[in-house]
């Protein structure tokens, strides 16, 4: 999985235009009858998703691998006055949480988890830290949009403090995808001059199938699939972006 280095500092700039507020209120929707207590937002980044969760639950925590990430989510979370409890621990490692409500996963999270293994590794323990009926809401890529609309293309941006160059190639394997983002950033020491870096992230997402069996492995039960936020279950329309996963224990 990748890991975050000086992009943290910029993540927030760059991902102004995400859909956040979408994310929620996919969340508020699908678990209006559910009683919520415990939440966690897993890959939680910057907090963007974590805080509003807190606006509307008792006990929110956020995990997250990345300690700036996590520094920043801490700042933004004492400034909006809310409380957050943030960890710091790899997805594919996480430990000591049990009987939680609900388990989130954003914003191309499990597609950093570029192995079978690792998926299902990841989704055993959700399971795990759950309590029987709690439920894990994630989302990813399609594999239509990786193929159709990422894979060998260049994005770029230019903002206030920061532009980037991002070439999206493929990668080995089917729904594999590299991303090789050179950034350009406003220096701290003058502020007339932009400093370069280059990172490097993989991503890789699979068949809604292979999600499908991957959670039904770990026994969980009554899987719902939707499609772009919308309560449609239309899954295989071919102009997917986002495919959106829930499943309860």
């Amino acid at each position: 999985m990748a890991t975050y280095h000086r992009f943290a500092f910029l993540y927030d700039e760059l991902m102004a235009d995400a859909p956040y507020d979408q994310w929620l209120s996919f969340t508020l929707t699908h678990t209006m009858n559910h009683p919520i207590h415990q939440v966690v937002d897993l890959g939680c980044g910057t907090g963007e998703i974590t805080y509003r969760l807190a606006k509307h639950f008792p006990e929110v925590i956020g995990i997250d691998k990345s300690e700036t990430m996590l520094s920043i989510a801490e700042q933004k979370t004492f400034d909006k006055n809310l409380q957050v409890t943030y960890l710091k621990q790899d997805i594919r490692h996480v430990s000591g949480l049990t009987d939680v409500d609900l388990v989130v996963s954003y914003c191309d999270v499990i597609n950093y988890l570029t192995t079978l293994a690792d998926v299902r590794l990841v989704f055993k323990h959700v399971y795990d830290m759950l309590r029987d009926g709690g439920t894990f809401i994630f989302d990813v890529h399609s594999l239509t949009h990786v193929m159709d609309d990422l894979t060998n293309e260049t994005f770029t941006f230019a903002g206030d403090n920061v532009a980037y160059i991002w070439n999206c190639l493929p990668g080995d394997e089917d729904g594999a995808m590299v991303h090789e983002m050179t950034f350009f950033a406003k220096s701290k020491r003058n502020e007339s001059l932009y400093e370069r870096f280059t990172e490097i992230h993989e991503q890789r997402t699979f068949s809604i199938t292979t999600y499908r069996k991957l959670l039904t492995d770990v026994k969980f039960s009554k899987i719902e699939i939707y499609r772009d936020f919308t309560s449609e279950n239309d899954v295989f329309d071919t102009n997917s972006e986002r495919i959106f996963f829930i499943a309860q224990k």
